[in-house]
């Protein structure tokens, strides 16, 4: 009986400090947002740390529910939408001011935009569905089309994106992948450097302003991202820690940060 009794001790104290880890885990992310929108970067390269470090990821199941079958098949089908024309884009590879990439970056916001509007009817009908009710490929559409809408829409999704990471709808590289797009629109630097652009000049790749280097990789690896050496492969760019540093001053005063 005593040893019953010690166990389910036990795994009720584990659930209550994972529960507590989550809920300091949200609170620690607005921390680091608001520090991070003043540019207080090294403190908010801090609480982001923190935050990540004890994030417990909650287990859900994965699959549709019955009510939600034609729903989930048209999220499908804007998560198709989205992806398909930035396949289009990446395999074209048109060079930064052709009339041709021009046009397909207008197709692309077109469909962007398009799919706001979807998805905002459904968030606002049934809030932000999970893999435990629109399977993975419905999941999935909701943050991929909120991370490619413009600004405003980024900005206004923040805390529920944030609320489907505590719940474990949203994985946590997506949520730096969020950080980061919003950081380089406002011209803030980037916490987990994965906006990756492209010189007009030049058409060489680089990396965004970004902050904190020497712990870069250890911070990308606390949200399941890759070491930057490994990221850039797929650009065609090398990964120079010293030279980035050396460089980033001249950088932020090209891009007028």
């Amino acid at each position: 009986m005593k040893l019953i009794s010690a166990l389910l001790f036990s795994i009720f104290t584990v659930l209550f400090i994972n529960a507590q880890d989550n809920t300091s885990f949200k609170s620690l992310m607005i921390e680091a947002w608001e520090l991070h929108t003043q540019k207080h970067y090294d403190s908010a390269v801090g609480k982001y740390t923190e935050a990540f470090k004890i994030y417990q990821k909650p287990k859900i199941s994965y699959g549709v529910k019955p009510e939600y079958k034609s729903l989930a098949k048209k999220l499908k089908g804007i998560f198709n939408d989205d992806q398909n024309i930035r396949n289009k884009y990446v395999k074209k590879n048109y060079p930064i001011g052709s009339k041709k990439r021009d046009k397909l970056v207008e197709e692309m916001q077109r469909i962007d935009s398009i799919n706001v509007v979807k998805i905002e009817a459904i968030i606002n009908k049934h809030g932000w569905l999970g893999p435990d009710s629109v399977g993975y490929m419905g999941n999935k559409a909701f943050f991929y089309v909120i991370q490619h809408a413009n600004i405003d829409t980024q900005i206004s999704y923040f805390p529920i994106i944030l609320d489907a990471l505590y719940k474990g709808y949203v994985e946590p590289y997506q949520m730096a992948y969020l950080i980061d797009r919003i950081s380089l629109r406002e011209k803030r630097l980037l916490i987990f450097g994965s906006e990756v652009r492209q010189d007009a000049d030049t058409q060489d790749y680089y990396v965004a302003p970004t902050h904190a280097i020497d712990s870069l990789d250890a911070r990308r690896a606390l949200v399941g991202l890759k070491p930057m050496k490994i990221y850039l492969k797929k650009y065609n760019t090398t990964w120079d820690v010293e030279a980035y540093k050396a460089n980033l001053a001249e950088l932020m005063k090209k891009l007028e940060y």
